[in-house]
This record gives structure tokens, sequence and C-alpha cells, in this order.
């Protein structure tokens, strides 16, 4: 049995105010899918003041971190194809094994029950579900590792074909960072124009949940690498305000987003992820922690990826119904129910998901490196 201690130790290199913001990321997703169960115990109006976009707080910190290899990348070295494909190689190792298991595995489940495949299945293996179009009914979380997997695709292809002219890649880099992220803020705004998603709504599957209108989330990650890489001292020296900052703007965003129909369709996500970006000098300088509740954050961020492709369609959709009908469980009569179904929600959600990343994640990471070197 693996210890907190042990696990540590096998972690110790991590920076721990990233994993604070990882593991925040997965609790604000957990939080939201769980409240199928917790809303006979915590009225909606206080419920709704901790339902921050955790998939948007994913997406800032994975253009922060990518962000920073790329750049480096960049500046290292000659930026040829074999250096792209290099950087494909590494990120596709990293992402698509677990991806794909979830993936087969609700295939084959959905086959099972209804005697045919998924309608677009092809598309999921493919991640074109949802680039400017609604994504699908089935797995449903998959949308963001679309929109994940587009931008390391279209980002080093950018700069690829930026770096065939002569010229400060400094500069280059920022004229390609801000340029995607000011597209993909500029065709939210336009496929918004004039709707009412709040009235509808349907603004989960035409703004929340495809490429074109989320890439600009993770660009601002991208965005805080290059300050990091290139202002150094800048970005380090104002960690505190910006910090402050960056919290009071997620509690506004949160605030507006049930109030002002503008704020909701045009302005809600830039804000949370200029918030996140903001919190990152400060996370970034908090190296390490020691103690069982940084070794719990630790825990939670290093299986974050497993809970986020479990905890929804497997768990909830899929094990849930079975354990609330055989169980004899009643969650919307009898808050008793409620917080059961709440705990195991997140057991299952837990337990599967270090499966998935010990058995799964960790061998195919351990296989990348002995590859790579």
């Amino acid at each position: 049995m693996l210890t907190a201690s042990a696990w540590h130790k096998g972690h110790k290199d991590r920076v721990f105010g990233l994993d604070v913001l990882r593991a925040a990321a997965i609790i604000f997703v957990m939080w939201s899918h769980g409240h199928i169960y917790s809303k006979q115990l915590l009225d909606v109006q206080y419920y709704r003041w901790l339902m921050w976009d955790g998939v948007g707080l994913f997406f800032v910190l994975s253009g922060f971190l990518i962000g920073q290899i790329l750049i480096n990348i960049v500046l290292q070295n000659e930026f040829n194809f074999k250096t792209l494909m290099h950087f494909w190689w590494r990120r596709w190792f990293r992402t698509l094994p677990l991806y794909y298991l979830v993936l087969t595995v609700l295939v084959l489940l959905y086959f099972v029950a209804h005697k045919c495949l998924p309608p677009n299945v092809i598309a999921f293996y493919t991640f074109t579900q949802c680039f400017a179009w609604p994504h699908p009914l089935f797995f449903g979380e998959a949308w963001s590792l679309a929109v994940e997997e587009w931008f390391y695709i279209l980002l080093p292809v950018a700069l690829f074909l930026v770096f065939r002219f002569r010229g400060d890649k400094k500069k280059q880099l920022a004229l390609v960072i801000f340029a995607l992220c000011l597209l993909g803020t500029i065709i939210r705004t336009y496929k918004a124009a004039g709707k009412d998603y709040l009235a509808d709504n349907t603004f989960g599957v035409e703004i929340m949940k495809q490429v074109i209108t989320r890439l600009d989330s993770i660009m601002y990650g991208v965005i805080a690498a290059w300050f990091l890489i290139f202002k150094k001292e800048q970005f380090f020296q104002f960690k505190n305000t910006f910090f402050v900052f960056g919290l009071m703007l997620m509690f506004v965003s949160v605030a507006m987003i049930h109030y002002s129909h503008f704020f909701h369709n045009y302005l809600y996500y830039s804000f949370t992820a200029i918030a996140v970006m903001c919190l990152l000098p400060k996370l970034s300088s908090l190296q390490t922690a020691s103690g069982k509740v940084s070794q719990g954050i630790q825990f939670i961020s290093v299986i974050s990826y497993s809970m986020y492709l479990s905890n929804f369609m497997l768990v909830q959709r899929g094990l849930m119904p079975v354990v609330i009908k055989y169980g004899h469980l009643n969650p919307e009569q009898h808050k008793m129910h409620s917080a059961l179904c709440l705990i195991l929600f997140w057991l299952f959600t837990l337990m599967l998901s270090y499966l998935f990343y010990r058995f799964w994640e960790k061998p195919f990471l351990n296989w990348r490196l002995r590859l790579l070197k």
C-alpha cells in the first residue's frame, strides 16, 4: 500500500503552489458535478458561490506549463520539424493513453446498452467533435480534451510558420501568443452577439464547449509563461498584489455571471482566465510544503487528470445509478441518502482515479521517459 509520505517522496520535484491550483480545479469540477446529490443539503443560492470554472483553471495552468516548455524549446533549439514532432510525442504520451482508454470503455458500454455505436464516435478519436459546433451528449467532459489537443497543435504550428521568417524570437513569440488569444476572444464574442443564452440555456454547447471559443483561456496561461521567461523580475515583484486582485476578480466573476446577461455572454471566460493568470506568480513561488494537508493536495493534484475523465460518465452516470437502484437510495427525498450518495461519488471517483493513475497513466509516463532517453 502506498503511504502518504511515500507518495510525497515520489513527487518531491513538483511545485506545490501549482498543485494547489490543479487540486482546486478538479475540486470545483467535482463540486459542480456533485450538485445532483448535494442540492438537497445546500441551497443553490449558496452552492453557486463556489461554482467556479474548474476547467478554466485547468486551461490557464496548462497554458502556463506547456507554454514554458514550448518557449524554452524555441529559444534553445532550432525549431524544425523534428523538434515539433518531439514536442507532440511528449504531450500525446501524457494525455492520449488514458483518454483513449476511458473513451473505448464508454464506447463498449454504449454498444452493450444500445446495440450500436455512439453518434460521431470517430470524431471523439480525432478530437473534432466540437471544433466549431456543439459537442455531442456522449462523453460530455471530452470537450475540454479537444480544446487542449488543438492547443498542442495550433500554437506550435503557428510558431513554426512564423519562425520561418528571420526576426527577434521574443517579439515573434509575443505576436503569435497575443494574436491567438485575441482571435479566440473575437470568435467567442461574435458567436455570442445578439443571443440570450441565459434564456434558452444553450450557452454550454454554443460557447463553453467549443475549441474555437475557448482556446484563448489556455493562451492566457501562455502569456504568463512569456512574462515568467522574459520578465522574471517583474513577474514576481508584485505577486502578492496580483494574487489578491486575482481572487477578487474570481469572486466578481461568480457574482456577475448570474445577474448580467452582458457579462455572462461576453466577459466571464476572459475575466476568469485573467484572474487565474494573476494567481500564477504567487503560486509559482510556493515551491514546497510539508504536512498531511499538503500531501493530500499533492495526491489530488497528481490524480486530477484521472479524476476529470472518470468522475462524470463512469462514476456519476455509470456506477452511481446502479448503487442508488440496488442500494434503495432516494437522494431526491432524503437528506441522509443525499449525503451518502455524495460521499460515495467522491469515494468511487478517488478510488477509480488512483487505479487509473497507478496502473495506466504512470506506466505510460515511465515508458515515455525511457523512450525519450
